[in-house]
Parts: structure tokens; sequence; C-alpha cells
């Protein structure tokens, strides 16, 4: 992909995007794939997250596990930036 086209992902703006990062600000404990994928029909989290992170926004990955063991990550938008 050419730095051109690069660019126009990470500057245009999606509806997915946008839900997911009104989602961050509004709720304190994150957001997992998961929860992405029911409540906003997003499948591709992480691509979110790091479309959103390449627009300068601290979110914080956390890994977490569940009952039987399977991991999966909870994405938190940091407030201020870590020093």
């Amino acid at each position: 992909m050419s730095k051109k086209q690069s660019n126009f992902v990470f500057t245009r703006r999606t509806p997915g995007i946008s839900k997911v990062l009104s989602h961050l600000r509004a709720h304190k404990d994150g957001i997992t794939p998961l929860e992405a994928l029911g409540v906003y029909g997003i499948y591709r989290l992480g691509s979110a997250i790091h479309i959103l992170r390449k627009r300068g926004h601290l979110i914080e990955t956390k890994l977490m596990r569940d009952d039987n063991g399977r991991s999966y990550a909870r994405y938190k938008l940091m407030r201020k930036a870590v020093a």
C-alpha cells in the first residue's frame, strides 16, 4: 500500500471507528471484541483501535482470560499521557 493510500485510511471518517471512540469515551471499563461485535457489529476491533492510535489517541490494551482459558483483549482510553 502506498503512503498516500495509507494516510487516507487514517484520516477518513468511518462510522464504526467513531462508534468505538464514543464507546471508549463513555465507558471507563473499555471495550472487548465481543462487545464491539454484539453492540456495534464491528468484527475487527483491533483494526479500529490501530486506526485510533494512528490518529493520536492513547489506548491501553489489557490481555484477559475467560473461564475456558481463552485470551482476549480489553481496550481502554487513557485520559492523560503517561510520562
